[in-house]
């Protein structure tokens, strides 16, 4: 039996009992299914003190006598779980304890379960991106407050299904190896970004807070198709027509103290043996809106954006699939380079979307390792898709 103490991200400390931590811990930061009401809502950044006993009594009896310390005793002890009898819980001394945290807080990168997760991405946080993408026109009629906002958010799979949300949408189109090419487009395109897995917080129908749990590559492929009503047409056009990095990075806060603000968006096209720049090396702290103040847009328009021009009332869909407890946002395209502008998909093409931390990088050294396909480090979150016929 296991008992522990979480940090969680607004600095509050969680207090709990487990046959199975590593499972546990999982599911209080978002991975998979379960997890307390609380840690769903705030988010955890950590394990702070673990023990392990085999007594199942003994494991109740501290975890109700840990729930009984005040704050700061708490802390204390995080520094010193060693004299959990000894000093802080003397009439626990008959039982026996081991303290097993440094065996779990190292940090484990994250293979996300998309299948109960929302989906969707952000139109025009990158200058420039919409109108390379011949989208531009499509949000003439859009207005906005600030020129430099965002255009609008649009879905790219709901969990389940409703008559209220567009059959297309129930489609799982996430692969994290494949790309399956549309048979009846010829124009498609990687569009590399940053995505963002959130704990979403309800209250009634609205979203009233977005926690982070963890970010990655993401490929928001789109097809180029002229006279699409609505975005999410050109997103979704069945499965493996999207993808998102199975190496996702944990991430306790997003702002600009938090280790995403160290993180540069690249990506390549690989073709014939030979690796192109399709996109513009990007720092992800450059997206137009980021951080508290994307955070506040993505709320609003979650809550409040309406069914007009390319645009769609998602929050309607959102409350028609149950309200998922996670939400995924690719937070924007970065701007093509002049070959990623003029260069479309094919059959055998490798589309690779990289997301890395500059101060250990440089965009040199990311272009030669996706050459030799050496990619496969830890603090780096990297999504290799191939081109397939359907």
């Amino acid at each position: 039996m296991f008992v522990y103490i979480l940090r969680c991200t607004d600095d509050t400390l969680y207090t709990g009992i487990t046959t199975d931590f590593e499972k546990r811990f999982k599911q209080h930061r978002g991975e998979i299914k379960g997890g307390a009401k609380y840690t769903r809502a705030r988010g955890v950044k950590k394990a702070e003190a673990l023990w392990e006993t085999e007594s199942p009594a003994a494991a109740r009896k501290m975890e109700y006598a840990l729930k009984k310390l005040k704050r700061s005793e708490k802390e204390k002890l995080i520094k010193f779980p060693e004299l959990i009898t000894e000093k802080f819980i003397p009439s626990l001394a008959e039982y026996t304890f081991s303290v097993v945290t440094e065996k779990y807080q190292k940090g484990k990168n994250m293979k996300p379960d998309l299948t109960n997760t929302a989906t969707f991405g952000v139109a025009g946080n990158f200058t420039g991106h919409l109108e390379q993408a011949g989208e531009a026109s499509d949000f003439v009629n859009v207005k906005v407050d600030d020129a430099s906002a965002p255009k609008a958010i649009f879905p790219t799979y709901i969990p389940g299904k409703s008559e209220q949300i567009p059959e297309f949408l129930s489609v799982f189109p996430f692969d994290s190896e494949t790309i399956l090419y549309p048979e009846d487009q010829k124009k498609l395109q990687i569009e590399p970004e940053c995505a963002i897995l959130f704990n979403a917080q309800w209250s009634g129908e609205n979203i009233t807070a977005l926690h982070p749990v963890a970010f990655g590559a993401s490929n928001d492929c789109s097809i180029r198709r002229e006279g699409a009503k609505k975005i999410s047409l050109k997103k979704n056009w069945g499965k493996c027509s999207k993808g998102f990095s199975s190496n996702a990075i944990p991430l306790s806060s997003f702002d600009s103290s938090s280790i995403i603000n160290d993180y540069r968006i690249a990506s390549f096209l690989v073709r014939e043996g030979r690796t192109y720049a399709y996109g513009e090396d990007s720092a992800v702290r450059d997206y137009s809106y980021i951080y508290d103040k994307l955070m506040t847009w993505m709320l609003d328009k979650f809550n409040n954006q309406k069914n007009e021009g390319p645009a769609e009332e998602i929050g309607k869909y959102l409350n028609a699939a149950g309200r998922p407890e996670q939400i995924l946002v690719s937070i924007g395209a970065t701007r093509y380079t002049e070959f990623g502008e003029t260069n479309f998909l094919t059959y055998g093409d490798h589309s690779v979307v990289v997301l890395y931390p500059e101060s250990s990088y440089t965009r040199e050294q990311i272009a030669k390792m996706v050459s030799g396909n050496d990619l496969q480090y830890n603090d780096i979150s990297v999504l290799y898709q191939t081109v397939k016929h359907q």
